[in-house]
This record gives structure tokens, C-alpha cells and sequence, in this order.
């Protein structure tokens, strides 16, 4: 018989252990509190043909969730995320805090055609709107709220959307405020989401209810769905614990009691082990880590912070007689990688391109660069061969991530593909039109430069499109070295009769101030090598700038999504058919 002492003495164990529990279980589900084990929503944006960075690492770790609240600004911003589910929709409430120069916009009314949505925006450049768009994010239909400053604060705000189909009308409530009511034919189940802009959006504490109240999904993006898991370790544990204490009670010699207070000492030391982990792990998950990495990435962040470290030291001689300005890139080349840079060229065209690295994370990173470089060499090798016809006009696309088309939702879709069907359709029966897609993701000029000599030229091109800026501006910026490798692309083209086209590489309006000075300096550079050997050299990025709200055109500073790169790729089409009926006129 169990005394009561022992039975005091019990039932405080299983207090402890029970407390225990629970912050066992916190704290393993904020380690796992991702979108992906959150499992309610999916994120357009990873769903992408050509992989995006920070796309996959915003749906798998922790960064997304880390405040215990959405963060549509995390991994490089512009996140997307719709419901997993459609749903009889009459009410939608949230909570949101905007960060100054940002953007939120709620998605609803949404299938594979189209869809509604309202932006509520802080940023200088993008009013506050109710807008309908097409499939590929084109605003077919503008309408401005009666929404102003004043009324979305620094910190929470709560929204609510009223869809009411019978009535054919949805409004919209800020802080209770009526900002917004319009004509609306709704769809009788719909997708809903959320998508941010290039600085942090949070979102919390999402309810939707359909028009008797009742609620048919609500996330507080609080934990991870991984509770089970260690609860049943810890029961299962308890469990057989008690067993084996009565076990020995009732069939063994034992002071009993003597073995419970060893017990309550253990799990005394148990709770005090815990709970200030549990209370680090609380505080810890109560702030946003520093960019965009988590701390499983602390390599990677610190190697691209060495990596994006800008040489001011360097500048552009513009003096330079035409002598050195046409000197060889090699002995560039061999400078920068004495002062670290990400890869190794050859110094003959009989050597290998690369030269393979050894270990480290900079390494792993270079010989990525490489695995991109071959897969792309080995792509080329498979759709084409190595001659041509009269009737076939080839153009070969030199550039880096943007321009292999990251971003896109299709293949179809990137900026390249959409290039060569407009060619195609406006010369039909004239010319067949092949566009190579030379670009390789994460590198620089130089490096491209020693893979079109060595390789890409043997394809026969009669047209050189080159797109290249952003990353010679962030990984490199050896403003000597890009102009001299611009003009050693345009020295061989001439050579090898090959019409050279430059192209200033496009960034978003909401770019950094630091970045879209470095991009406006590689430009310069760039037209002024254009200037000296009269290259046309179309200006996209200006271009794209005109469409800054045409709709959803970028993914993140640099990607375009499929709109985006539609856009850009039939600009460009409209000056390769003007430069190809010219030079067919020659």
C-alpha cells in the first residue's frame, strides 16, 4: 500500500515532468517551426521552372516563422503564399506590420486565369490599391482605397475583407476602418495568400470564416505541427518509470520512498536544466536573426559577406590608351584570383576552362560554378549542333541568373524562350531563329568571357547579346576588368564576323541605394564601350522601369517573375528584329 507521504511525493514528480513536457515540446517545435512542417501553405515562388535564391530556404527554414508571425520579407523578400486549400470564403482577418518603404498584398478570388487582391502600401513608389490580374500577375483593372498613412500604423494593425457573393461586392476594413468597397463576381471556392515586398512584412493571426460564422481555417504561425513527437517520449518515459517504481514497490525490498526522493532530485535537475534553455529559446525566437540567413547557414553568410566586400580601391582609368584598353584579360584575370576571387581561367585554349577546386565552403561554391558552367556547355551540346545554314540565324545570350531565366514558372516563360518565338513568328518563312542560352548563374564577365572563347564560339553565333552587370557589380567590382572584358567579348566578335548587342542589366525600383548606384556605374561602363566601338546597347533597365506597376514584375532585385521576363524579352526581340533586318539590308 502506498503510504500518503509517497503519494505526495508522486503526484509532484508528475507536475514536474508534465511542466518538463511542455517545454521540451516548445522548444522543439520552434527548432521546427518552418513553413514546409507548418504545412498549410505552398509558396509560388519555389515553385518556380529555374530555382530562385532564397526560395527553398524560406520554405524550409526557420527564418520565415523565427517571430512566431509570417515574415514575407525574409530570404530576399517578395514571398508568395497561398493556402493549400480553396475555400467557401466570406470573411478574411489578419494582423500586419509593414516595414516604411514596403508593401502587402492580400490575395483572394483566386484559380489558375486570375485573381483579386488589395495592396496596402507604405512605399513612396506603389499606391494603395484594389486591383484584378491575370495569371501572370498583369493588373488588368486599378482602383485606388481611401486608404492614407495615418490609418496603418508602425507597429500591429489588424484587416479584414468581406467577400459577399450573393451581393456581388467585397470591402475592405483597416484598424476598422472602411477603405474600400467594390463590384466583385466572386468564384464560389477560392485560393487566398499573401505576398510582400523587398523589406519585412509580418503577418499574423489569420482567420477565415465562411457567411454563418464559422471559421474554416486560422494559423497564428505560433508553432511547428511536430508537437507528437516528443510528447509521446516523454508520457512513454513517465509511463515506464511509474511501472517499474511500483514493480519494485510491490515485489522487491526497497525503500520505496528513500527511491522516490532520488527521483524527485532527478527531475528537479531535469527542470532546472530545461527551463532556462525553454526561456533562451523564447527570447532567442522572439527576434529576427540578422539578413537573411539562419544560423545553420553561418558559413554561407559569412563567406558571401567576403564575397559582396567592394573594392573601392578600384576605379576606372578612363585615360588608358586604346593599347592597354585592349590588353589581355588573362593578366586581369590572374590578378583577382592572387586577391581571392570565385574562379580560376585558363591560360591557353587547350587547358581546361576551370581548374577544380580543392575543399572549403569557397570551394564548394566555385565548383558549383562549375557544375552550372558544364550543365549548360552540355545542354548546348544536345540541342545543337556545331553548323549551320543560310536560312538559320543564330544568337548567342551571355549573361548570369537573370538572364538563364531564374524566376520563371515555365521554360516557355523565361526572357530567352520568349525571345525566340517572337523572332520566329515576325521572320517566319525568312530565317530560322535559334537562341542560345549561354547565361550561367552566380558568375562574372570574366569568367564568361573564357567560356565563350573556348567553347560557345565553336556554335557558330552571328549575333552576341550580352547582359551583364550585377554580378561583377556585387562580386567583383573591378570596374577595369569589366570594361576590358566588354571589349575583349566585341575584339573577338569582330574577328570572327559576330554583330555584338549590349544590354544594361535590369534591377527592381525597390533595390538598395547602394546597389542601384553600383548597378548605374556598371552601366556607364557599359555604354561607354558601346560609345567607343558604336555597339547598340539597349537600355532595360530603364525600360523596365517604366513598368514598375504593370503588375507582380519581380521576384527579388535582380529576378524577374514570368511577367517580368516577358516584358523584358519582347523589348529586346523589337531591337533584334530592327538589328537583323538591318543587317540583312548590309
Amino acid at each position: 500500500m502506498i503510504k500518503k507521504s509517497e503519494f505526495v511525493l508522486i503526484i509532484i514528480i508528475l507536475i514536474i515532468f508534465v511542466f518538463v513536457a511542455y517545454q521540451i515540446n516548445i522548444i522543439y517545435q520552434l527548432y521546427n517551426n518552418t513553413l514546409e512542417n507548418n504545412s498549410n501553405w505552398r509558396s509560388l515562388k519555389s515553385l518556380s521552372a529555374y530555382n530562385l535564391m532564397g526560395a527553398q530556404e524560406f520554405y524550409q527554414t526557420r527564418n520565415a516563422l523565427v517571430k512566431k508571425s509570417l515574415n514575407l520579407g525574409a530570404w530576399f523578400g517578395n514571398q508568395y503564399l497561398i493556402y493549400k486549400k480553396k475555400l467557401d470564403i466570406y470573411q478574411i482577418d489578419f494582423d500586419f506590420s509593414i516595414n516604411p518603404d514596403s508593401c502587402l498584398t492580400v490575395i483572394f478570388n483566386k484559380d489558375e486565369k486570375n485573381f483579386n487582391g488589395i495592396r496596402i502600401s507604405r512605399h513612396p513608389l506603389f499606391s494603395q490599391i484594389y486591383f484584378q490580374a491575370d495569371d501572370l500577375g498583369k493588373f488588368n483593372l486599378k482602383r485606388r482605397l481611401r486608404l492614407n498613412d495615418q490609418m496603418v500604423t508602425n507597429i500591429w494593425n489588424h484587416a479584414k475583407i468581406l467577400l459577399d457573393r450573393e451581393k456581388e461586392q467585397v470591402a475592405f476594413f483597416i484598424n476598422n476602418n472602411p477603405v474600400g468597397k467594390f463590384i466583385l463576381k466572386q468564384k464560389p471556392l477560392q485560393e487566398f495568400g499573401f505576398r510582400g515586398s523587398a523589406d519585412q512584412v509580418l503577418v499574423d493571426n489569420v482567420i477565415v470564416r465562411n457567411k454563418d460564422a464559422k471559421i474554416l481555417f486560422k494559423d497564428h504561425f505560433n508553432y511547428s505541427k511536430k508537437k507528437i513527437i516528443p510528447s509521446l517520449i516523454i508520457i512513454i518515459f513517465i509511463i515506464i518509470t511509474l511501472i517499474l517504481f511500483v514493480i519494485i514497490r510491490l515485489f522487491m525490498k526497497f525503500e520505496f520512498k528513500s527511491s522516490l526522493f532520488w527521483l524527485l532530485l532527478i527531475v528537479l535537475s531535469l527542470l532546472l536544466t530545461v527551463t532556462p534553455l525553454y526561456a533562451y529559446i523564447q527570447w532567442k525566437f522572439s527576434r529576427y536573426p540578422p539578413g537573411a540567413f539562419s544560423n545553420r547557414y553561418d558559413e554561407k553568410r559569412a563567406y558571401l559577406k567576403d564575397l559582396n566586400r567592394i573594392k573601392k580601391d578600384q576605379s576606372l582609368d578612363t585615360k588608358n590608351t586604346e593599347q592597354e584598353q585592349s590588353s589581355d584579360i588573362m593578366k586581369n584575370s590572374e590578378h583577382d584570383q592572387q586577391e581571392g576571387n570565385i574562379l580560376k581561367v585558363s591560360e591557353s585554349e587547350d587547358e581546361e576552362i576551370f581548374i577544380k577546386p580543392d575543399d572549403g565552403f569557397r570551394d564548394q561554391y566555385i565548383e558549383w560554378l562549375w557544375n552550372q558552367a558544364q550543365e549548360m556547355l552540355d545542354r548546348l551540346d544536345e540541342d545543337y549542333d556545331q553548323t549551320t545554314d543560310n536560312q538559320t540565324i543564330r544568337i548567342a545570350f551571355i549573361g548570369t541568373s537573370q538572364t538563364w531565366g531564374s524566376g520563371a514558372m515555365t521554360v516557355e516563360e523565361t526572357e530567352v524562350k520568349v525571345i525566340e518565338k517572337k523572332l520566329n513568328a515576325h521572320f517566319q518563312d525568312q530565317y530560322n531563329i535559334e537562341c542560345l542560352n549561354c547565361a550561367v548563374q552566380g558568375m562574372v564577365s570574366f569568367q564568361l568571357l573564357e567560356i565563350y572563347k573556348n567553347k560557345i564560339l565553336s556554335y557558330h553565333p552571328d549575333i552576341n547579346v550580352i547582359i551583364l552587370s550585377n554580378n561583377d557589380f556585387w562580386s567583383v567590382y573591378n570596374k577595369s576588368l569589366y570594361y576590358q572584358t566588354l571589349e575583349r567579348f566585341y575584339l573577338i566578335n569582330k574577328k570572327n564576323n559576330i554583330k555584338t548587342l549590349f544590354v544594361h542589366e535590369p534591377n527592381s525600383v525597390e533595390q538598395s541605394p547602394e546597389g542601384i548606384k553600383g548597378l548605374t556605374e556598371m552601366h556607364e561602363i557599359m555604354s561607354k564601350v558601346g560609345l567607343k566601338y558604336n555597339i547598340l546597347v539597349i537600355p532595360l533597365h530603364q525600360y523596365m522601369n517604366k513598368y514598375y506597376d504593370y503588375g507582380f514584375i519581380w521576384w527579388d532585385f535582380v529576378h524577374m517573375t514570368s511577367l517580368g521576363q516577358k516584358i523584358a524579352g519582347e523589348y529586346l526581340a523589337d531591337n533584334l528584329i530592327t538589328l537583323i533586318e538591318n543587317k540583312k539590308k548590309q
